[in-house]
C-alpha cells in the first residue's frame, strides 16, 4: 500500500509499552458510525488512499460520485480527490485514468515529499488520454499526468513507497519497460527506471503465484520491509514478509522463523514502529499479528489475533497503542463475534502492546459494521490517518447504519 515513511513511522515510547496493559486508555472522541461525506456508487470499490495537505486522493474501482442525499454529482474514472474538511469531491482534479478493455482499477496511491506528485498504481493503459502501463504520476492539484514518468509495467502496481531519491513499487509484474523485474522495481525521480536496485520475489517453486501487496520503511529508512504473496525473497525461505536493503536491494538478514507464518499466507499490508512490525494477513488462515523488530535479526512473534476473513488495512492511532484494522472478516459467508456478543463486519480496533490490557485485545468501543455482510467482495481495504481523521477505502452500502460508499472518514 502507500505511504511515505513520515506518513507512518511513529515514535512510541518504549514506557508506553510496558505501562499499558496497566493502564486506563484516554478517552476517544470516536463513534463506529462515520461521518456523513460524499460518496460513490454502492458497487464501487475503494483500494487506495493518500493525503496531501488538506486534500484526500481515493482510487479504486470508482466510476461515480455521489452528495449526501444520494444524487449523483459527477462521474468518475477509477480516481478523485476530496476536500478533508467537507467530505465533498474536488471537481478541478481529473486524473482521466483509462483502460482499453474493462475497467481502469487504482490499487495505490503514494506523494512525493513535497505534496506536488501523486503516485498512482494499479490496472490501468492511460492517464488523460496519454498512454501510461499501469504506473503513472499525476500533478497533485489538477490530475494532468506527468510526462516524464512513463514506465511500462508489465502488470498490475499495488505497492508504493517514496524514499529520498527514489520511488520503489511492487505487484503483480514481471517486466518493466521490457526489462525483468520479479515483481520488485525502483524509479529515480526523473522518471528513469533503476537498473541497479534488483530484488527478486519468488514462489518457491510452488507454482502458486506471487505478489508484491505492502513497502514499508524500517525505523531508520535503510531497509524495507516487503509484504504480499511469495516464499522465497532473491532465493531465501521468507514466507509472505521480507527485509531487503534500501539502497541496494539486497536480503536483510532479518527474518520471520520458519513456520510462524502459514505456508501460502499473504501479508496484505504491513505497519512499522520502532520496535514492532505489524501485518495483515489472509490467503487462510486470516489474522493481525505483531512481530519483535528489537531483538536483532529475528522477528519472532509478540502476539496474533485470528479473523474469519483477510485482514488488508492497519492504520496507528495517535496515542500509538492502538491500531485500526480494516478487512473481510465478517463481510463473507464466515462470521465472528467478540466483546460479549458483538459481530465483527470489516473493522475493528486493536491493542498493540504484547499483553493486552485486562479487556482484552479489541476494543469494544468502536466496532463499525459493514453492510451488506454475508456476501464476499464486500469490505474495507487501506486505512489513513491523517492525527485527527481516519479514513477507509470501502465496498460498502451503509457502515453502522450510515448511507457510505467507496470511501469514509471518522473525527476523532
Amino acid at each position: 500500500m502507500l505511504r511515505t515513511r513520515s506518513t507512518r513511522v511513529l515514535i512510541v515510547l518504549g514506557v508506553v509499552w510496558l505501562l499499558v496493559g496497566l493502564m486506563a486508555l484516554p478517552a476517544m472522541a470516536l463513534t463506529s458510525a462515520p461521518d456523513q461525506t460524499w460518496r460513490t456508487k454502492p458497487t464501487d470499490k475503494g483500494f487506495a488512499l493518500a493525503r496531501s495537505g488538506n486534500t484526500i486522493f481515493v482510487g479504486g474501482k470508482i466510476t461515480e460520485i455521489r452528495d449526501e442525499t444520494g444524487a449523483v454529482v459527477q462521474s468518475a474514472s477509477a480516481l478523485v480527490a476530496v476536500d478533508a474538511a467537507s467530505g465533498h469531491v474536488i471537481p478541478s482534479f481529473d486524473a482521466q485514468i483509462g483502460k482499453a478493455s474493462g475497467s481502469p482499477e487504482v490499487r495505490v496511491l503514494a506523494v512525493s515529499a513535497d505534496g506536488t506528485t501523486l503516485y498512482v498504481g494499479g490496472r490501468f493503459d492511460t492517464v488523460g488520454g496519454l498512454p501510461h502501463k499501469n504506473f503513472a504520476a499525476v500533478d497533485a492539484i489538477s490530475g494532468a499526468a506527468l510526462g516524464s514518468v512513463n514506465l511500462t509495467v508489465s502488470n498490475a502496481v499495488k505497492a508504493i513507497l517514496v524514499g529520498s531519491d527514489k520511488v520503489y513499487f511492487g505487484g503483480d509484474f514481471k517486466k518493466v519497460n521490457g526489462r525483468t523485474r520479479d515483481y520488485l522495481a525502483a524509479m529515480a525521480f526523473d522518471g528513469t527506471l533503476d537498473e541497479t536496485w534488483l530484488p527478486s520475489a519468488g514462489d518457491g517453486g510452488s507454482g502458486v503465484g506471487v505478489s508484491v501487496h505492502s513497502l514499508e520503511f524500517a525505523p531508520d529508512g535503510t531497509s524495507i520491509f516487503v509484504g504480499g504473496l511469495f516464499r522465497t525473497m532473491d532465493g531465501s525461505a521468507r514466507m509472505a514478509v521480507a527485509r531487503v536493503i534500501s539502497d541496494t536491494g539486497a536480503l536483510h538478514p532479518w527474518t520471520i522463523p520458519t513456520g510462524t507464518i502459514d505456508t501460502g499466507n499473504q501479508a496484505w499490508d504491513l505497519l512499522v514502529t520502532p520496535t514492532r512490525l505489524f501485518g495483515g494477513f489472509g490467503n487462510g488462515p486470516n489474522y493481525v499479528s505483531a512481530f519483535r523488530l528489537d531483538t536483532g535479526d529475528t522477528g519472532s512473534q509478540a502476539w496474533k489475533f485470528n479473523t474469519v476473513g483477510n485482514v488488508q488495512g492497519l492504520a496507528l492511532h495517535p496515542n500509538g497503542i492502538q491500531m485500526f484494522v480494516a478487512g473481510h472478516f465478517g463481510t463473507g459467508a464466515l462470521q465472528q463475534t467478540v466483546c460479549g456478543n458483538q459481530s465483527l463486519h470489516g473493522l475493528m480496533l486493536v491493542h498493540t502492546a504484547d499483553t493486552a490490557p485486562p479487556t482484552g485485545r479489541i476494543d469494544c468501543s468502536w466496532l463499525p459494521q459493514i453492510s451488506p455482510f454475508g456476501t464476499n467482495f464486500h469490505g474495507a481495504w487501506p486505512l489513513l490517518m491523517t492525527g485527527t481523521q481516519l479514513w477507509a477505502g470501502v465496498k460498502s452500502t451503509t457502515i453502522s447504519g450510515v448511507k457510505q460508499s467507496g470511501f469514509a472518514r471518522w473525527t476523532i
